[in-house]
């Protein structure tokens, strides 16, 4: 029995071994001019629109959680604001991938709410998820985030930066009770904790985030991406090349939408309003195969919720800019060999 056993795994390992090799290695390459700051998704679908797999989600959102942090996500904005969780920010994307996390909210070890706080002897405030002040309780180090107070800016080497004015004690947030959930990963970026103000749940943030892989930094504006975005397809035949970019404070006078007025009105000064247009969805359809295919887009496909509430995709309308640096714009308009283009798709036999 086992002698068969193992002759039969044999042969089911060798049919595995020659259909692997069987399948040819393709390469299918995405390209694209983006302006400067955008938050970006790159992802893949067949042609009935099933959600296949991503190629690349820009770092802010895939590593170091902008979509799922403390603070309600309509507090204002600033220089690497700490607060505010984005769930507006790539939402055709999020709901396509439909991956689930925990929730995160203002707290940390002494609790995750208003209530769980006061029950622990400490201000409700420490755990008050719509404000931005007054969470020294639950806070550590910030290693990226800065103050709510922004940023200063540099001239270094003739370029101008801009850097968090001084070091920021922050709160890193813990999970809402379920059945709350996030369609964006928690930051993966820590590695230090404060004893009794850093909870058991932002100690394994990075363990649940899995996309560090393809997430990379935010590519140059006003230049094409180099090297192009890469992806290996499982097998040949058809599929659609989906790019969804996002930027704050792109407002025109059809999105213009109110940000949320902080509780404490003291701190009302800090930040700045950012839901101005939403995110803009491209799609490219391409083949892979035994040839090459080019596939050059040049018009918008739709774009999210203002609000990320859903992952409906809005068909174009007059609502959107169309000129270059806004709207469907925030991707440049290109020209090369291949034509003139928004997204460029390459299908590569090897």
């Amino acid at each position: 029995m086992r002698a068969s056993f193992l002759a039969g795994a044999m042969v089911v390992g060798l049919v595995s071994i020659a259909r692997a090799q069987s399948q040819p290695c393709r390469t299918v390459e995405v390209t694209f001019e983006p302006i400067a700051n955008l938050q970006i998704a790159v992802w893949i679908e067949d042609p009935s629109g099933h959600y296949v797999d991503t190629a690349y989600v820009s770092r802010l959102t895939g590593t170091l959680g902008l979509a799922n942090r403390p603070g309600d996500g309509r507090l204002k904005t600033d220089f690497r604001f700490p607060y505010g969780r984005r769930d507006m920010v790539l939402p055709v994307w999020a709901h396509e991938r439909n991956q689930h996390y925990g929730y995160v909210v203002m707290g940390g070890n002494y609790g995750n709410s208003i209530a769980t706080c006061g029950a622990h002897g400490i201000a409700g405030s420490e755990c008050d998820d719509e404000t931005i002040g007054y969470h020294f309780d639950v806070s550590s180090p910030e290693p990226f985030y800065c103050s709510p107070r922004g940023g200063v800016s540099m001239n270094v080497g003739g370029v101008d930066v801009v850097s968090c004015a001084s070091p920021f004690y922050g709160s890193k947030g813990a999970y809402a009770d379920p059945p709350a959930f996030s369609l964006y990963p928690p930051r993966a970026d820590l590695t230090s904790f404060t004893t009794d103000h850093d909870g058991a749940d932002a100690r394994a943030f990075s363990t649940v985030n899995d996309l560090g892989a393809i997430s990379g930094a935010t590519p140059p504006g006003m230049q094409p991406i180099d090297p192009p975005i890469r992806w290996s397809p499982p097998h040949d035949g058809d599929y659609v090349v989906k790019v969804e970019v996002s930027e704050e404070a792109d407002f025109n006078m059809y999105h213009r939408h109110p940000n949320l007025d902080d509780e404490h009105p003291e701190l009302n000064i800090y930040g700045h309003d950012f839901l101005g247009q939403p995110s803009i969805v491209y799609a490219v359809p391409f083949t892979v195969g035994a040839g090459t295919d080019v596939e050059l887009q040049s018009d918008y496909a739709g774009y999210g919720d203002w609000d990320g509430a859903t992952g409906a995709l809005h068909p174009p309308d007059m609502t959107i800019t169309t000129t270059d640096g806004s709207g469907a714009g925030r991707l440049i308009l290109t020209n090369d060999a291949s034509g003139a283009y928004r997204v460029k798709v390459r299908a590569l036999p090897t």
